[in-house]
């Protein structure tokens, strides 16, 4: 898709810029990732996500030194138990485990979940940013840096978005 993308853009600058309407035409790439990241509502929304699952990731990472700790039993002790005892360790050992990979599942979901909402979010702002430069820059079109193989520095305008998302937040 990304390749057809820029197929189709090279055909519509190619006849842009052969035809009389090349002087007009005006190209701009943005690095919207790069925008989400650095600009400071990006880092603050980042910051603030991982603050709010803070204490969840601290929960999952203790249940796993947990299971950690009584794999190493299992490993180390299981030479000299009956195997009644052999079999209730394993049993409590695969019971944790499975709680283990079920929570933990769930905070990467949820997570996840959260993270989009705020990534939404986000480009909705910088999209209607963005726009209001291309139509005050006079842009024909502006591109988004990953689907493109190069590009001159010249005509990326991805520092002037995150100046100006940072402006809009004052």
């Amino acid at each position: 898709m990304k390749i057809f993308f820029s197929v189709i853009c090279l055909i519509l600058f190619s006849f842009f810029a052969s035809s009389s309407y090349g002087e007009n035409f005006k190209i701009g790439v943005v690095d919207l990732q790069k925008v989400m990241l650095e600009s400071k509502k990006g880092k603050q929304a980042l910051k603030n996500l991982e603050d709010e699952f803070k204490e969840k990731r601290k929960k999952i990472e203790s249940k796993d030194n947990e299971l950690e700790v009584l794999k190493k039993e299992l490993i180390e002790k299981v030479s000299g138990w009956s195997n009644e005892i052999k079999e209730k360790k394993e049993e409590e050992f695969n019971q944790k485990l499975k709680n283990y990979q079920r929570e933990r599942e769930e905070f990467e979901d949820e997570m996840g979940k959260k993270n989009s909402q705020i990534n939404q979010k986000i480009l909705k702002e910088i999209m209607e940013i963005l726009e209001d430069i291309a139509r005050k820059e006079n842009y024909t079109i502006v591109l988004e840096k990953e689907s493109l193989i190069y590009l001159s520095p010249s005509i990326d305008i991805t520092g002037m978005v995150i100046e100006k998302y940072d402006r809009s937040l004052r």
